[in-house]
């Protein structure tokens, strides 16, 4: 990973830092590898208005050493942090991988809305519950994939990751539509995916003339 920038005010640092990207993807990312500040940086760039969007991973989620610190009050779910690295303060069992295949199903949100091919399942689902924000699809118990909006910007979490293997989600025939449409959700375009309300005048429109089209 590289460092992530210092700087997010541009009128008094004279840099965009992170306000340069429209969202930010971190992927298997234990929160230990940042500093207090970085955190810090990454809540203000979500409630200045940026896209998050956190994967699960062998050493995230569940399996990180550290939670998220200041970030967390943007997220839509509670971690429970069960970590296999053991030291010396640590003094329960190391706990087994999670083997039951759950399938993906998923709940009435604007990302998932008209999406219809197959999810399959995930094995690799963490142990989390929904703390705000609301459910994007479900893994058993699991909040597999949820959203919130925090300050003007949009965090999605998703509580897997991939196996390779035939049948898993981010395998299967629906994810890339699924992770389009939670990206277009992030960037704030899922306003622009619905129509409410259409009307027009089907007659021809002879030269010379206009009519009025209504789209909301």
């Amino acid at each position: 990973t590289r460092p992530l920038p210092a700087r997010l005010d541009v009128s008094l640092q004279l840099s965009p830092g992170l306000l340069a990207y429209d969202a930010i993807v971190l992927a298997d990312i234990d929160p230990s590898i940042f500093t207090a500040d970085e955190l810090w940086n990454l809540l203000a760039y979500v409630e200045a208005g940026g896209g998050l969007l956190l994967f699960a991973g062998p050493n995230a989620f569940n399996k990180a050493q550290r939670g998220w610190g200041p970030l967390a009050p943007a997220l839509p779910i509670d971690i429970a942090l069960r970590p296999m690295k053991q030291t010396t303060l640590w003094n329960d069992a190391v706990r087994a991988e999670t083997t039951a295949t759950l399938p993906v199903v998923l709940a009435d949100h604007p990302v998932a809305r008209g999406l219809a091919a197959p999810l399959g399942g995930t094995p690799t689902w963490q142990v989390a519950t929904l703390r705000a924000g609301a459910l994007v699809a479900t893994a058993g118990d699991c909040p597999l994939i949820a959203a919130h909006r925090y300050g003007r910007g949009r965090v999605l979490t998703v509580a897997a990751f991939p196996t390779g293997q035939p049948g898993d989600l981010f395998t299967a025939p629906g994810w890339p539509d699924l992770l389009r449409q939670g990206v277009l959700w992030l960037f704030g375009r899922d306003q622009d995916l619905a129509v409410a309300r259409y009307d027009a005048d089907l007659a021809a429109i002879p030269a010379g003339e206009t009519r009025v089209f209504a789209l909301e």
